[in-house]
């Protein structure tokens, strides 16, 4: 039995190790971004100063864990429940806006397993130290432990499973073109939900969904790294009727002016929206949306020619975290000969 206590106790102390240098390193890493000339906003502060603040305490953590004292269980239990919570707020505040649901699913296995499997080693511990343990015992607890992370993991495979994940469609022509122009709504950044159907309002803070835009390709210089890039925008006039594309105007120029977002830009009355960014000299365009071939031609053809170039773009939900400098709100861009 104590070689299992023992076992136990060095799984946590690997896990508290390896989420410290994540925490630490990760956004140490995201700091240095904005400091040499990438975009800040709050969200970013928020996460890298408390994350950084909480990796020493981790790093302890993952030390007395190797040692004999009982207060390591209390000790986990509350650098966990600390993390946990604010995460949650975290995720309160900048993901669902004051929304309750789906807050917290997402973290389930990665705080509260851990968080449950230091319970089970306090009380296995406490009840060897005892003698008062027997494999009976022992068996039930196991079976407990086993049932409860199956049902986490169950619904977080229901979560995952159950988002809609739908390609976008292409334009049924006889011939296709040379290039391909399809693109499934995905991302190198985590998404919280695909949302399908016309771009609309989702709740009172966030809007989603697929549109048609219209507008003229255009670049911003920006230090990166040290680095000149280039920022792609797609320049999209004031719009006034009730359609998908004023929807899609009105709710990006609202979280730009009144939010600080600083992913896209407003100029005069025309939206800046980021597409991506151009980088080598201007030759090679890297986007974290997923941008077909097709696409990404008429793109780059449309800011040499200076002429407008409609595209079809899909919004999903995000997961609220730093944005690189190639971030897009887009998850799938095709073109359009709309």
């Amino acid at each position: 039995m104590k070689k299992i206590i023992i076992a136990i106790n060095i799984i946590i102390a690997i896990y508290f190790f390896v989420l410290a240098n994540l925490f630490f390193w990760g956004y140490f890493l995201v700091l240095l971004g904005v400091a040499f000339g990438g975009k800040g906003s709050l969200e970013i502060l928020w996460s890298s100063v408390i994350e950084m603040i909480l990796a020493p305490f981790l790093i302890y953590g993952s030390i007395i864990f190797f040692r004999k004292t009982k207060r390591k269980y209390l000790y986990g239990l509350v650098i966990l429940g600390i993390i946990w919570i604010e995460s949650f707020v975290y995720r309160l505040l900048f993901v669902t806006h004051g929304k309750l649901e789906k807050t917290d699913l997402s973290n389930i296995l990665f705080f509260g397993i851990p968080f449950i499997v230091i319970v089970f080693a306090q009380y296995l511990d406490k009840k060897i130290s005892e003698g008062t343990i027997n494999n009976q015992i022992f068996c039930r607890i196991l079976i407990v432990i086993i049932s409860i992370v199956l049902i986490a993991g169950g619904i977080f495979t229901w979560k995952y499973f159950s988002a809609p994940k739908e390609e976008t469609r292409m334009s049924k022509e006889e011939e296709m073109p040379p290039l391909s122009n399809t693109a499934e709504c995905k991302s190198s950044i985590p998404i919280e939900e695909i949302v399908t159907g016309s771009f609309h309002s989702i709740n009172e803070f966030t809007s989603a969904g697929e549109v048609t835009l219209s507008g003229y390709v255009v670049t911003e210089k920006e230090e990166y790294f040290e680095e000149e890039i280039k920022k792609v925008y797609l320049k999209i006039t004031s719009q006034e009727e009730d359609t998908p594309q004023a929807k899609f105007y009105s709710y990006f120029v609202r979280i730009v002016v009144e939010e600080g977002n600083t992913v896209n830009l407003t100029e005069n009355e025309d939206l800046l929206f980021s597409l991506g960014e151009l980088r080598d000299n201007g030759n090679t365009f890297s986007s974290t949306a997923n941008i077909s071939s097709l696409a990404k031609t008429k793109i780059l053809s449309a800011l040499k020619t200076a002429e407008t170039i409609s595209l079809r773009i899909q919004v999903p939900v995000w997961v609220g975290m730093g944005a690189p400098s190639n971030f897009s709100f887009a998850c799938a861009v095709e073109f359009s000969e709309d």
